[in-house]
């Protein structure tokens, strides 16, 4: 079940829903909107891009467990590069 986002109309504060969306690159999304008040009848464009990784992904475990296994005199390197401050 796909949920769709809660758009408001920067202008006069109604619902806005998306048109089209582009995707320029993996991690960038432009996303066409229009407002639901005729009356009002803004366009606008958002910009959605990728920002960090919160909680990462368990599939990259197992290339991580053998990178360290490989390079153990290197684990805190290895830790240090794949979670950045």
């Amino acid at each position: 079940m796909s949920r769709t986002p809660l758009l408001l109309c920067p202008e006069c504060g109604q619902k806005a829903r998306i048109t089209k969306t582009a995707r320029t690159h993996k991690l960038l999304n432009y996303q066409y909107c229009s407002c639901s008040d005729p009356e009002c009848g803004l366009t606008f464009r958002i910009k959605s891009e990728f920002d960090r990784v919160l909680s990462p992904s368990a599939k990259g475990l197992d290339r991580l467990n053998a990178y360290l296994a490989s390079r153990s005199n290197h684990s805190q390197l290895a830790f240090d590069v794949i979670n950045p401050v």
